[in-house]
């Protein structure tokens, strides 16, 4: 990696960990703070992603030390942020969450089109599909208890209880265990309505 690669890549890497310092922001519903400094503003979702492309193509050099694809090569004209803001919506991505939203919705159903979209993909050999998508697998998985969680702790789920494991990781320990009856109530009420 060349000392312009280096100097490119570090500064990129300083405001990710400033946007997303608890590195969860895609995996739970936008705070109430990061909303208030981000809210009505516009994505560049073009810039976003060549920047993603670029921080992952100048790691991977290093892991395959030194050989790149043409593609991979570096552009010293994009700006190493993470975030860069357009000043219109055309193509853009919209800060945006209602209020009544619990902010699972968009997280389930990306993660949900990257599962179908690996899975179907024949260009990916089936050994190289286990890992990113027991990966995706299991965060949506995740994500779907936590939409459940949150959805019911009006009428199951204690609000203490609520609090102490909203951001919980522990699938089994935290979420299952507390979503459990509701989702048993449901599906026996469903499994009668069958009958």
């Amino acid at each position: 990696m060349t000392f312009e690669e280096k100097c490119w890549l570090h500064r990129y890497l300083i405001p990710l960990e400033v946007v997303d310092a608890k590195f969860d922001m895609f995996r739970f519903p936008f705070e109430d703070k990061f909303l208030s400094k981000y809210r009505d503003k516009f994505l560049d979702n073009v810039d976003v992603a060549n920047n993603l492309l670029q921080a992952f193509a100048l790691i991977k050099k290093c892991i395959q030390q030194g050989n790149i694809a043409e593609e991979d090569r570096f552009d010293n004209s994009f700006t190493p942020e993470f975030f860069i803001f357009a000043s219109h919506g055309i193509g853009n991505c919209y800060f945006w969450q209602r209020i009544s939203d619990e902010g699972f919705h968009v997280k389930i159903t990306g993660y949900s089109a990257v599962i179908d979209y690996i899975y179907h993909n024949q260009c990916i050999p089936n050994e190289t599909k286990l890992y990113p998508l027991m990966f995706m697998f299991r965060n949506t998985i995740e994500l779907c208890l936590k939409r459940f969680f949150y959805s019911r702790v009006d009428e199951e789920v204690p609000l203490k209880i609520f609090y102490s494991k909203r951001r919980s990781h522990l699938i089994k320990k935290d979420l299952w265990k507390n979503v459990k009856p509701v989702i048993l109530k449901y599906a026996n009420y469903a499994g009668a309505m069958l009958r």
